[in-house]
């Protein structure tokens, strides 16, 4: 598996797992400032993505794009396989690079979902090239990745759209909200107030279809995207300022909590999907 770049718009990694008899709650519920692809060779449930709910069935692709909340809850009689690449902004080559799920401003607000269709049997070939990895360089190895990374994006870009197979709850909508505002003060007194609904009842309901406090997911999307904004060379109380924290103290006890480390430009964490 390759190590993280210090810059995560460089950064690549994956992963290939089996797991005969998974454990639901050993999933995290993660959100981080780089893209992943989750390939399911087997098994079934659902993946959350912002409070959206997806089938997990053999065959599926997934796009989780840099700062969504996404976890996965397999069943635990059926073995869980998939296949994860998280990669950087800049990992994607030539023309996968200006792929439009890629960009800021897609309609597509809740990940990226591709059931079984007209490139399951590309995918079903591609992927497993990773495994090939054994006994190259660093450097070969990369450029694997790299070359999976493409191919994918590129049939993607070609010949599939998303689903829409998504239901829009009201904790999709909530998320949809706290997504466009969290440079702004939240509260959930005022959130509670904008959906009409008390505030126990949106904490019950965002918990029950995120697993996370309204806070925790507005706080940890507030980090990553503080984070996103150092990398790019801005200033850290600039950045914290910009992404919702009222001043840099705050920011910085947020990202120890979340993060376990200090908030500069530097190695994300290893999340399990």
């Amino acid at each position: 598996m390759e190590k993280m770049q210090e810059d995560s718009r460089l950064f690549i990694r994956h992963h290939h797992l089996r797991t005969e008899t998974p454990d639901a709650s050993v999933f995290e519920r993660h959100c981080h400032n780089y893209f992943e692809l989750l390939y399911v060779a087997a098994g079934s449930g659902k993946a959350v993505v912002e409070g959206a709910e997806y089938p997990l069935i053999p065959g599926a692709l997934f796009l989780f794009r840099p700062l969504e909340y996404h976890y996965v809850r397999p069943d635990h009689t059926t073995p869980y396989e998939r296949y994860v690449i998280n990669f950087g902004k800049d990992i994607p080559m030539e023309e996968a690079a200006r792929f439009p799920l890629l960009q800021h401003g897609t309609d597509v607000r809740t990940g990226a979902f591709f059931p079984p269709g007209q490139n399951s049997e590309s995918f079903a070939k591609i992927f497993p090239l990773l495994d090939l990895e054994e006994g190259l360089s660093d450097g070969a190895k990369r450029t694997l990745s790299r070359t999976v990374v493409t191919q994918v994006l590129l049939l993607l870009g070609k010949n599939e759209l998303p689903s829409s197979e998504a239901e829009e709850t009201l904790a999709a909508r909530i998320v949809d909200y706290l997504n466009d505002n969290l440079a702004t003060p939240l509260t959930l007194d005022e959130v509670a107030k904008r959906f009409f609904i008390s505030k126990y009842y949106l904490c019950r309901v965002f918990r029950g279809s995120t697993g996370v406090s309204v806070m925790h997911f507005v706080n940890t999307k507030r980090v990553a995207f503080a984070k996103e904004l150092i990398e790019k060379g801005v200033p850290a109380t600039e950045a914290a300022l910009e992404a919702g924290f009222h001043d840099y103290s705050v920011f910085y006890r947020a990202c120890r909590k979340t993060t376990g480390r200090a908030p500069v430009a530097g190695r994300g964490q290893s999340k399990n999907t």
